[in-house]
Formats: C-alpha cells, structure tokens, sequence
C-alpha cells in the first residue's frame, strides 16, 4: 500500500498511475495468497522448532547439574536459556514430566515439550522428545500419542 492510502481516506488524493498499480499489487497479493499462508506456516514451525531444541538443550544442561533429575517446571530453566528464549517458551510450550518413566532408554522416546500455539492453529505442532530430537507432527500424530493437552 503507498503511503498516500488509508483505506478509505487519502491523506493526498492518488493519481491513476498509483492506484493501478496499487490495484495490480492487491490482484497479485490475491493470487498468491496460498503460496504466501504456506511460506508463514513453514517458517512459523521451523522458529517453533529452533526454540524447542533450545529447550533440549537447556534441559540436558539441567539434567546434567540436578543429578539426572529433569526439569518441572520451564521456570527451572531460566538458568539455562536467554530471557527472550525463556519468556516465548513460557508463552508457547507445554513442558510434560517423564518422573513416571523409570529407564532412561523410554525417558528417550517420550515426548518432553511441544508448542501449544501451533498445535492450537490445528495442522499439528512442534515436539521435543527426551533424546533432544525435534520433529513437527501432524494433529493425527500428535492425537496418537495420546499426551493429555494443557490448555492453560
């Protein structure tokens, strides 16, 4: 949009040369608009899961200095993550406890965290299993794990 338009008020009235082209701008917008959606949705997940493998990171580290003992609360990693990453994992990630899973060999394969804000969107989310690996699932996969979903 020039900067001469404001919806529906001009602050200086266009020339016809400026609205075709605004015009040709918004049919081009139109007509790619599929194309744009996906390329947000992609970069939204591939952020998402930048983040989450911070978060195993951090949670190694953690791991590491609390005698093999993982993380509760994402509030126990503020030590181990930046502010930023801390204050938009808070904000996005579900963190699940794996206390229940006695070997270390099924701690690996559990899911540890994923984006609640993907996963509301409903095509799928971001998780964090336990061995540091972050993959992007489907909802029909992600249903298939049968995690209890946090809503908070």
């Amino acid at each position: 949009m020039d900067d001469e338009i404001r919806g529906k008020d001009y602050l200086v009235k266009p020339t016809k040369a400026q609205r075709e082209k605004f015009d040709r701008n918004q049919r081009v917008l139109r007509e790619h608009a599929a194309e744009i959606e996906k390329e947000k949705e992609q970069g939204g997940r591939i952020y998402s899961m930048s983040k989450l493998r911070q978060v195993g990171t951090a949670s190694g580290l953690y791991f590491g200095d609390n005698d093999k003992a993982l993380p509760q609360r994402l509030d126990d990693l503020r030590h181990y993550l930046s502010p930023e990453v801390l204050d938009w994992v808070k904000d996005n990630v579900i963190l699940l406890t794996l206390d229940h899973l006695d070997d270390s060999a099924a701690r690996a394969k559990a899911p540890l965290a994923y984006d609640k804000t993907l996963l509301k969107q409903g095509k799928g989310t971001t998780v964090l299993y336990g061995s540091g690996i972050v993959r992007f699932l489907r909802q029909a996969q992600f249903d298939a794990l049968n995690i209890e979903v946090n809503e908070e």
